[in-house]
């Protein structure tokens, strides 16, 4: 009993004196159907190709949900109703991640936390047409829309997309000879072996193939078992209970192997490559957040510094940035399942007299594990580091265009460049109209 309220009053302790001040996470969408489909695996799915089955839907909802109760419930980081300078959702450009963002909305912002029409705009609320709307509108009353849900923005990640998913060979061409080289080693061999031994039998007759099972062949087949699992389909010809539980875990650890590889060392590498830049923009967004905090400057319209900023995207994502984070800090692995989420948490120590960079820290989480928790000025300094320069990069990837990201910065300049040009050539227009009326008064 006494160590009840010892943990009580430490709870309370830690709720009063720390305060949350700003949040970024990444996390992998809910469970989805195939993107592509195996002869006698997995073909006849509810959906499209790549889109959240209903089990996604409320794993994403909850999450949500989960959200919603600690960064607007206990710590009031964030309005209980959207806000666009409290919030930037952002997906990379799977059917899955957008569909597991607006889910994940819906339960950061559940019904009832909408706003509302005011009585003088419902009349401009009917669409053009001669449909009869009555019924509907006296049972919506002021909502928008039923039981007051809402609908908010999910943004691609348009600038950020070829820094965010490097990863992907489209966008890192020189990762294409990672992979094949990693298929190499002597672990996914054995793992290649190991399930042909075990596994490959039942696989030929299910699948009607006679010879064995390549590389690609394995991650397809295992791909596909853990979206039977989850999607709760009848595995029963694969085996009984305790032979399908054996080639679950299999396809798990295949999975796991396949994103983070085994050799420690060098995959490492792979996540400071293809993280750098995310990592940059996360020390910029929290050096500003602190820099305001320091200089007494509340942030509440601040499109560019969101309070809560979230990335709905893939396992390879979240692997990588895992990789980062074991470069930089040793931090353990773990295969982020669907819905897994990797969080990274500015808090603010509210006890001192003076506010400086001292006063903060990070914590790290995946899902409800506290991984890491340290000084930002500690966390801060050991990213910078590790951050590899655009020329790195570029080498790595094999980058043709030799001015890559000067172009990947060029878009970002482009809209006000247009409109420059535009204005100017405005200017110019009035100018040559107007000296043509002085000639003819002349």
């Amino acid at each position: 009993m006494k160590l009840y309220y010892i943990l009580l009053i430490q709870l309370f302790i830690f709720r009063y004196s720390k305060r949350i001040r700003w949040v970024f996470e990444i996390s992998r969408e809910g469970v989805r159907m195939p993107i592509q489909s195996i002869k006698n695996i997995l073909q006849n799915y509810e959906f499209f190709r790549d889109e959240l089955s209903g089990i996604g839907e409320r794993q994403q909802f909850l999450l949500g949900l989960k959200k919603h109760h600690r960064y607007i419930e206990t710590y009031h980081l964030i309005n209980s109703s959207y806000d666009p300078h409290d919030i930037f959702f952002g997906s990379c450009g799977t059917n899955s991640s957008f569909e597991s963002a607006s889910a994940q909305l819906q339960g950061l912002y559940p019904s009832g936390t909408n706003l509302n029409l005011s009585k003088l705009t419902i009349a401009n609320s009917i669409p053009p047409n001669k449909e009869n709307f009555n019924d509907i509108e006296k049972s919506l009353g002021l909502n928008s829309l039923p039981h007051n849900i809402g609908v908010f923005p999910v943004h691609k990640l348009f600038n950020d997309e070829f820094q965010f998913n490097l990863i992907l060979p489209k966008y890192c061409p020189g990762i294409e000879d990672y992979l094949n080289e990693r298929k190499e080693r002597l672990q996914i061999k054995t793992l290649i072996n190991e399930f042909q031994k075990k596994f490959g039998k039942i696989f030929k007759k299910i699948l009607q193939k006679s010879d064995d099972f390549s590389y690609n062949d394995i991650y397809l087949i295992c791909n596909s078992l853990i979206l039977e699992y989850s999607n709760g389909i009848n595995m029963s010809k694969y085996g009984n209970k305790s032979e399908i539980k054996n080639l679950i875990q299999f396809s798990f650890h295949f999975l796991s192997i396949d994103l983070i590889g085994s050799d420690e060392e060098k995959d490492d590498e792979i996540g400071l490559i293809t993280m750098s830049n995310t990592m940059k923009r996360i020390i910029d967004w929290i050096d500003k957040k602190v820099q305001n905090d320091i200089n007494g400057k509340e942030d509440y319209n601040n499109y560019d510094l969101p309070k809560l900023i979230m990335y709905s995207s893939t396992e390879k994502h979240i692997g990588v940035f895992e990789s980062f984070m074991h470069a930089a800090f040793q931090t353990s692995f773990k295969y982020p399942y669907y819905s897994s989420t990797l969080y990274i948490e500015l808090f603010r120590e509210e006890n001192s007299k003076s506010i400086d960079e001292n006063n903060y820290f990070i914590n790290y989480f995946f899902d409800d594990e506290l991984v890491l928790s340290i000084p930002y000025i500690k966390f801060k300094n050991k990213i910078i580091s590790l951050i590899k320069s655009d020329d790195e990069i570029r080498k790595f990837c094999k980058f043709k265009n030799e001015n890559f990201f000067i172009y990947i910065n060029f878009q970002k300049m482009l809209l006000p460049i247009v409109f420059t040009i535009i204005l100017f050539s405005l200017n110019l227009n009035i100018y040559f109209k107007f000296n043509k009326k002085q000639k003819l008064f002349i």
